[in-house]
């Protein structure tokens, strides 16, 4: 190998509010081998025909693509159903534009576990 793959995570410059389109010009731009979008705010985003649109954009742009969705563990039983919803959109839209897996967010906090149970952490 001659060099290293590199690409980014959206996540990370989220703060341009930029819509998929953008996100894929801005890598293909800096010479990128891929781009993973995460918590994507274009507003296409549960549209199949948005999916692959940017599936052909990253293909058009060199980019291997990669997709997920935001942290899909419920706060409370109440919030279960939503998060059922969030993971299945999130497999249904990375499938649209060509993934066999979809990533996500798998986080817990204090206020989510069982009562008696810390969450895993590195600090005392």
């Amino acid at each position: 190998m001659d060099r290293f793959p590199l690409g980014y995570n959206t996540y990370s410059i989220r703060a341009l509010r930029w819509n998929d389109r953008q996100l894929i010009e801005y890598a293909g731009s800096l010479k990128l081998d891929a781009i993973f979008l995460q918590d994507s705010i274009d507003p296409g985003i549960n549209d199949p025909v948005h999916w692959k649109a940017v599936k052909d954009a990253a293909a058009r742009a060199g980019l291997w693509l990669g997709t997920g969705g935001s942290a899909v563990l419920p706060k409370d039983d109440s919030e279960f159903d939503r998060s059922v919803k969030l993971l299945r959109d999130g497999i249904k839209r990375s499938v649209g534009m060509g993934r066999h897996w979809c990533a996500c967010c798998w986080r817990a906090t204090a206020t989510t576990c069982r009562p008696g149970r810390r969450p895993s952490t590195s600090r005392p």
